[in-house]
């Protein structure tokens, strides 16, 4: 009995032996795959995988938080402004219209583009003209004369608030394009003008333009002119 047990164990340990080196060769198999698919570890790079990816989450939500951050800085940044334009550009316009309502009529709008400290372009909606807003640009040459006095008007008008409420313009034929219909309209913009506090001194050599603007005449002979011209 105890041969045949032994000679049943020596059996099973060589039927286990065998076993162990097929297990061995295939454990080699296994790892010569690993190294040729660029791992050798599964479960360590999964592990390794897992610490490195929760850095980057949290590095990851720090940056999104500063994107709202910078996000809701530019909104704000973008809103004062909007804020900063209409509180310079607003009275400027708002100025202007009033003198060029003297010469369009009643609705005449105007709107400034103003950025960062810079006005950039200037539209003006005119009653009664179809088409909308017209840019500067595109103004004859007789309105642009006009408008540009207008804004030089109301430039000086808003300035004036900080030099006791009154400052001197002086225009030099600045309507030499203007159509003669136009000059009732010109006349009321500068008698609107002077109304406001402005100092107007009007140099022309076609006195009858403004001979209905209720202002002092002073005539400058031509050898005053010469006289005036060589002190310069």
């Amino acid at each position: 009995i105890l041969a045949a047990d032994r000679r049943r164990l020596e059996q099973s340990l060589a039927t286990a032996r065998d076993g162990l080196s097929r297990a061995r060769l295939a454990r080699e198999h296994a790892a010569g795959q690993l190294a040729l698919s660029g791992g050798t570890d599964p479960r360590g790079e999964a592990r390794i995988a897992a610490q490195r990816a929760d850095p980057a989450a949290r590095h990851a939500a720090s940056l999104r938080r500063q994107a709202l951050a910078c996000q809701r800085l530019a909104a704000c940044f973008e809103e004062e402004m909007r804020r900063v334009a209409d509180h310079v550009a607003r009275p400027l316009a708002e100025a202007a219209e009033r003198y060029l309502v003297c010469i369009f009529g009643v609705g005449t709008r105007v709107a400034f583009a103003y950025r960062e400290g810079v006005f950039e372009g200037l539209e003006i909606e005119r009653p009664g003209i179809a088409g909308g807003a017209l840019d500067f640009g595109a103004l004859s040459g007789g309105a642009k004369e006009q408008v540009g006095v207008a804004l030089r008007l109301a430039v000086a008008e808003v300035l004036a608030a900080d030099h006791g409420g009154s400052l001197p313009v002086v225009l030099d034929d600045a309507f030499a394009n203007a159509d003669p219909s136009r000059a009732r309209e010109l006349q009321r913009m500068l008698w609107l003008a002077h109304e406001r506090g402005l100092q107007l001194i009007v140099l022309t050599c076609q006195p009858l333009a403004y001979s209905g603007l209720g202002a002092a005449s002073v005539s400058l002979t031509q050898e005053a002119a010469g006289e005036v011209t060589s002190r310069r």
